[in-house]
């Protein structure tokens, strides 16, 4: 993030993008915040949207493929989730 904001766009390609670059949970959430400046929830909602469209598909099958596999999976409870 800049004294201005954050140092990316938010747009739905743009964040396909971000996830096929940082495809790991691991300190996400702040890269997230630094480079879009909205919330992991956010995130997620705008990818969900995104993912099961023809421009995702054409933009980056592997990683939209991964995320939508990733959101019809059942979550399962971690330590972290308790």
């Amino acid at each position: 993030m800049t004294a201005n904001g954050p140092t990316t766009p938010v747009t739905a390609a743009a964040l396909l993008d971000f996830e096929a670059t940082y495809p790991h949970p691991a300190g996400k959430d702040a890269l997230i915040r630094r480079h879009f400046g909205i919330t992991r929830t956010k995130y997620w909602q705008i990818l969900a949207a995104y993912v099961i469209t023809k421009d995702a598909l054409e933009q980056d099958p592997i990683t939209a493929r991964r995320v939508r596999e990733r959101l019809a999976a059942p979550r399962t409870t971690t330590e972290a989730d308790r």
